[in-house]
């Protein structure tokens, strides 16, 4: 395939390679457009008469910096779009997918929550309701239906199961001062199981947090699961991670073939707390660390990022919600970042996640049925168009009490369906 366009900015190289790989050559030359065989694409406000499909700029690709954009919603074969113009396609789909995957709005004022993350309900995917569903793969199965010579890129279904160990264990590892207090909450709840349970972990016995030969065992038929660490310096009231000592014992029992980053709420914004951790992690290891997720989902466009790639990390999975399940980039795929405010593409991979157990748990509160419906419901999404499915865990969700077994078996049971569709 072939694609002209006047001007070839950073931004149409970037999206261009996103969306449909090395079976594109991108020029400014028209003699050598016209000349070329395969199919072409022409991205321009003239015509000829070689072309196969021709989609006129918005203009957003050709821009620098952010500003605000007037976006206006519409539909085409029944998929929402924006930035409209008349061609043979209705809309400008590479500013359109170059919007979104770059998370353009984010870098634009916005109301911040309570942490100072940039809320689910600002994004225009929750405004225009299409945030359950991996808008821009379905915009290029369209695109492809109705030009059938067009070359995407060629792609498979993957899962990803995830775990994030915000808490290693319920009882162990934890300072005398914390013990203390937390048997004082139990015994003015007069909960006597809690004050049972904690002294039969003192004794020896397993920790209930303790899930993880379980969590391997469950897995092995699957993808292994990836582990993403907390591992705080200190404890504060939103890193309440176990002690140091009792972290490095825990690391040496996780059998898994690469250990992950949870950066701590105190590493947010601290390169220097950042690499301590890394040190830590990579002290008690033996391994690289080579990938993240944000504590919280912490982030803040383009600072975090740029942190991660100081660090060392090659690959970032916080691209989500934990107020809300969906597509945060409207894309089910792994993708580079693109830093807007430099206007170049990094070698910092993102994977995206459709949906956690903690946001159905304790955001939507949705029963343990409902909760198995909305997981099977992004699988089907993802499955749909041949992409990517990652789902967050917490091993100290997984447990076997009343209240989360109904959740426990939900996971089970979307693995099993994970299983019919690999």
């Amino acid at each position: 395939m072939i694609i002209y366009a006047p001007h070839i900015s950073e931004r149409l190289r970037y999206i261009v390679q996103t969306l449909l790989g090395d079976r594109c050559v991108l020029t400014d030359s028209i003699t050598l457009y016209q000349q070329a065989g395969g199919f072409h694409i022409n991205y321009s406000d003239q015509s000829f008469a070689v072309d196969h499909c021709r989609i006129q700029p918005h203009g957003l690709l050709n821009e620098s910096g952010t500003h605000t954009q007037q976006i206006h919603v519409t539909y085409w074969q029944k998929l929402p779009v924006f930035f409209q113009t008349a061609a043979d396609l209705p809309f400008d789909i590479f500013a359109a997918a170059f919007y979104l995957i770059s998370r353009y709005e984010e870098y634009l004022p916005f109301t911040a929550d309570t942490l100072g993350r940039f809320p689910h309900t600002a994004s225009l995917a929750n405004r225009a309701v299409f945030l359950n569903r991996p808008l821009v793969n379905e915009w290029l199965l369209q695109w492809k239906q109705t030009f059938p010579e067009l070359q995407l890129k060629q792609s498979r279904f993957q899962f990803q199961p995830t775990f994030d160990v915000d808490i290693a264990y319920q009882y162990r590892g934890k300072s005398l001062l914390v013990q203390a207090g937390q048997v004082l909450i139990d015994m003015m709840r007069a909960d006597t199981n809690a004050l049972s349970e904690r002294w039969r972990v003192w004794m020896g016995q397993k920790d209930p947090f303790d899930q993880y030969s379980w969590l391997n065992d469950l897995h092995r038929q699957l993808q292994s699961p990836l582990y993403f660490v907390l591992a705080p310096g200190r404890r504060s009231s939103l890193d309440k991670q176990v002690s140091r000592s009792v972290l490095a014992v825990y690391l040496q029992t996780l059998s898994v073939n690469e250990i992950a980053i949870h950066p701590s709420t105190q590493a947010y914004r601290s390169k220097n707390i950042l690499s301590e951790e890394i040190t830590f992690l990579t002290a008690h290891t033996g391994q690289t660390i080579r990938r993240g997720r944000q504590h919280y989902l912490l982030l803040s466009l383009p600072e975090t990022y740029r942190q991660l790639i100081d660090a060392g990390i090659e690959a970032d999975y916080s691209m989500g919600y934990s107020t809300a399940n969906g597509f945060r980039a409207s894309y089910a795929m792994p993708f580079y970042w693109y830093d807007l405010s430099k206007e170049q593409t990094t070698h910092l991979q993102l994977f995206p996640f459709a949906c956690m157990d903690s946001t159905c748990i304790f955001q939507l509160q949705l029963s343990p049925v409902a909760a198995l419906r909305e997981y099977l419901s992004y699988l089907r999404a993802v499955h749909s168009v041949a992409g990517y499915f990652a789902t967050v865990m917490h091993p100290h969700l997984c447990i076997k009490t009343p209240f989360f077994e109904g959740y426990r078996q939900a996971y089970i049971k979307l693995l099993a369906e994970v299983s019919k569709t690999s």
